[in-house]
């Protein structure tokens, strides 16, 4: 991977390459024991050799296994055990790729991503791959542009992949270099696979045939049981000399192969070529990896320098739905920028329907009103570039559940009453609750009901309570409601003082703002009368001139301001009293 410019030296040319490649397989023979030390130990960017650095720095001409002629293949074929190649070198030639993009790490320096992304013709950039770090698990060994070239990749709609530059030379050492991938990818939208670089001299001093490629099937196995496309980035010596294992038994791995040729990339899995009857006519119409990094000296607007060129040959899925969710009005989506899309089709679908398109934007995002509750959708978004160019985004399912409206939040004697409207499709409720300046839990699973009852709330405090409709891993947004738990009171009791003059006393809520007192003559208190008394320790009150010989119906609740807000108890057990 590129680093910056440095003094050229010149490696082994062809003669050499096929020599050095006779010597690489002596298939069980090659059992070099690993190192007692750990080639991992205090690593440093600066510590890299391989067949591209020398102490660090990028050696300008490494030209090893990237001038093969049929007759050098011929021996490296012999090497491995494959009969002499079928055909002439006049077949070797470049595979149709589906994408053109660069390889990148600290060494290009500052780019300007925005002109990289606008890039046309024969030095378009479909696709990145960043370099994020290398070796152990520091901040020391992460890469200083990663963070700016992954964001700005995001920002510009160009989709990439990450590599690491490996030293482990132990399972150990390679799952801190994983752990390493992971802290520094974590947040970020991948769109391709992450590759491990392996290539340094620490890896082949330390490691046998068999152990390099058990390295090799082991991070990507660990890697894809973390939910991530993994795979190998290796010259194409290293694919024959050392690899060639992991390339015919690593199910699902990604094959990024070095070789810079402007004619044709000469790799293939020893098996498939001897499936296919050694045919290099046949061989480049079924390659066997997915990158192939062609040069070391492009030039791409943007960039200050040289940059590795690299052909993509899988698929690539542009504008991913990054997110769909049931929102407030509707299903949200949001989906990843892609270069030089000039509109997005939304299009969607009932589980067994077909699909229509609902909408047409230049947005990454949109939010489809027209859903229903209770019904599953499935969603993809269509890109068209301003050169014609379309293709779809992945699929994402949904069921869409609407809000459930809470429509009150009451006291009660006892509890806080919530109720909320019925959300179609849901099968139980969650009813969160938090305290102010707290944060929110979930307080209960209310099933078969569109209400709840608190009574855990504590007097005078302010509440604010959630509800959210489920239905089974799918949820909807929820809606909020606040309140202060005020506790009732009770009439203590109602004593005359003289005729027609009664006393009304009550117990004491020491949160209260005041009191209300209600009187009627009838226990439905129609047409009654209200006297508000202000205070927490005003717990009386007398009334004058009530009509002799009525019975009159007493009730008292407590109030409670909270912010310019009036919460009001439950009211008090009604009591009775004739009038004399």
């Amino acid at each position: 991977m590129k680093r910056k410019k440095m003094t050229a030296v010149l490696l082994a040319g062809v003669v050499a390459l096929s020599s050095a490649f006779v010597g690489a397989f002596p298939g069980e023979d090659v059992k070099a024991e690993a190192a007692t030390t750990s080639a991992a130990d205090e690593v440093d960017d600066e510590d890299a050799n391989s067949w591209r650095y020398q102490n660090g720095e990028l050696i300008e001409d490494a030209s090893t296994d990237y001038t093969l002629n049929v007759a050098s293949l011929a021996a490296l074929y012999k090497a491995a055990s494959i009969s002499t190649l079928a055909t002439t070198e006049s077949t070797l030639t470049i595979p149709s790729h589906n994408f053109d993009g660069i390889d990148v790490s600290k060494w290009q320096g500052s780019i300007d991503w925005a002109k990289v992304a606008a890039t046309t013709g024969s030095s378009k950039v479909d696709f990145a791959i960043i370099r994020c770090g290398f070796g152990s698990n520091s901040t020391d060994n992460d890469d200083s542009c990663w963070e700016t070239n992954a964001d700005a990749c995001e920002k510009q709609g160009i989709p990439y992949g990450v590599y690491l530059y490996s030293h482990a030379t132990t399972t150990a050492e390679l799952d801190d270099e994983i752990d390493h991938i992971i802290r520094l990818v974590k947040g970020h939208k991948i769109d391709l696979p992450i590759y491990l670089d392996m290539e340094d001299t620490d890896i082949t001093s330390n490691c046998s045939k068999s152990q390099i490629n058990a390295l090799a099937t082991y991070y990507v196995k660990k890697m894809q049981a973390k939910g991530y496309k993994a795979g190998i980035y290796a010259s194409l010596y290293w694919w024959y000399a050392y690899l060639d294992d992991f390339a015919t038994t690593s199910n699902g791995s990604y094959h990024w192969v070095a070789q810079y040729n402007s004619s044709y990339c000469a790799y293939a899995d020893n098996d498939l070529v001897a499936a296919y009857n050694k045919s290099w006519a046949t061989y480049n119409s079924k390659h066997y990896y997915e990158t192939w990094q062609y040069a070391s000296t492009g030039s791409v607007s943007g960039i200050s320098g040289n940059v590795d060129m690299n052909y993509w040959y899988g698929s690539m899925k542009l504008a991913n739905l990054s997110t769909c969710e049931n929102a407030s009005s509707g299903v949200s989506l949001s989906w990843k920028k892609v270069k030089s899309a000039k509109k997005y089709y939304v299009y969607r679908k009932v589980t067994g329907g077909t699909f229509s398109n609902i909408a047409t934007t230049t947005s990454t995002s949109y939010v489809d009103t027209t859903a229903k509750s209770g019904t599953t959708y499935i969603y993809k978004i269509k890109y068209k570039t301003k050169s014609g160019t379309t293709g779809y985004g992945s699929k994402k399912t949904i069921l869409y559940l609407k809000k459930p409206t809470i429509t009150s939040v009451t006291n009660k004697a006892s509890n806080i009453t919530v109720k909320w409207n019925a959300s179609k499709g849901a099968t139980k409720y969650y009813v969160y609750r938090k305290s102010a300046g707290g944060s929110y839990s979930k307080i209960a699973t209310v099933k078969n009901a569109t209400s709840y009852k608190d009574t855990t709330a504590k007097n005078g405090t302010t509440y604010t309570y959630k509800v959210k409709a489920v239905c089974g891993s799918y949820t909807s947004v929820t809606s909020s409601e606040k309140i202060v738990r005020v506790s009732r009171v009770s009439i203590k009791k109602v004593s005359k003082i003289k005729s027609r003059t009664y006393k009304v006393t009550w117990s004491k809520n020491s949160s209260a703002t005041g009191y209300i007192l209600q009187y009627a003559k009838n226990s439905s208190f129609k047409n009654s009368k209200k006297v508000t008394i202000k205070g927490a320790s005003s717990l009386k009150y007398t009334l004058l001139k009530l009509t002799k010989k009525k019975t009159y119906y007493f009730r008292v609740r407590v109030y409670k301001k909270v912010d310019g807000v009036t919460y009001k108890s439950a009211w008090s057990t009604t009591v009775k009293k004739k009038i004399s």
